[in-house]
């Protein structure tokens, strides 16, 4: 029926609800009236603050903020769903998606475009700076030569990846491990890096989830599964002994989604 239950810690308003007490089981997250709309179409918990898009696509955030992470303009907490401020960027609160991770938060406006806020080390945010936004910027793939047309965007603990309308992966953010399947190792990179190319199929995805241990994964075009980084304890599913990969792996096994 559209309704948002929550469940677990809510020291930081995480249900926003207007309560800070925590529950075992299940439980209505909020009142309707705090939306524009009584369905929810999207919606995203990141560490100890979520965001939410109505059935009339505003986008509402709540919980922790100290990094901006709520996109309302300033770093105070929201005990219940508070509208982001979009004045910044001269575009109207309308989102078809929204991803949320420890502290940063992103989102693809109906005009396909993407837009980040919140903590920006490593430049999580993709705009070219590493500086604190507590109002969602767009996202700088022109700056790369590509433009800011977006069907998929999925926000990590180390960074954010994105699917533009070509089926092109980017990936950007903390690069320590190769986190960004750039074939390389080092460094941080705060625009948005287009996901290595090996055979063409590697180039082209569906289905992104960035890093929220280490390691990322991704479903490709051609219905196959690809990982990348840690495989300390398999996580890249590959049947190998490889340690680590900066690069696209293999699975070697069809999926439909990943998660």
């Amino acid at each position: 029926n559209g309704s948002v239950f929550c469940w677990g810690n809510n020291s930081d308003y995480e249900f926003g609800n207007g309560t800070n007490i925590q529950s075992l089981v299940p439980t209505i997250a909020m009142n309707s009236t705090s939306f524009s709309s009584p369905t929810i179409l999207s919606l995203s918990a990141g560490n100890k603050h979520a965001c939410a898009i109505d059935g009339n696509n505003k986008l509402y955030c709540w919980g922790a903020n100290d990094s901006g992470q709520l996109g309302i303009g300033n770093t105070a907490s929201q005990n219940a769903p508070t509208e982001i401020d979009t004045t910044n960027v001269g575009v109207s609160n309308n989102f078809r998606k929204v991803s949320t991770s420890w502290s940063h938060t992103c989102a693809i406006h109906d005009n396909n475009k993407l837009y980040c806020w919140g903590n920006n080390n490593y430049g999580f945010l993709g705009i070219g700076n590493e500086v604190v936004q507590t109002s969602p910027v767009e996202v700088a793939f022109t700056s790369i030569g590509f433009t800011n047309q977006i069907k998929d965007v999925d926000v990590g603990i180390s960074g954010t990846c994105a699917i533009d309308m070509n089926n092109k992966g980017f990936c950007w953010g903390d690069n320590t491990w190769g986190e960004l399947g750039i074939g390389f190792m080092g460094n941080y990179y705060n625009l948005p890096q287009q996901i290595e190319d090996m055979p063409p199929e590697y180039a082209r995805f569906k289905t992104l989830k960035a890093a929220h241990g280490r390691h990322t994964c991704g479903i490709g075009t051609n219905g196959k599964t690809y990982c990348w980084v840690f495989n300390t304890a398999g996580q890249l599913g590959n049947g190998t002994s490889i340690m680590i990969s900066s690069h696209p792996m293999d699975l070697e096994v069809n999926v439909t989604n990943v998660q």
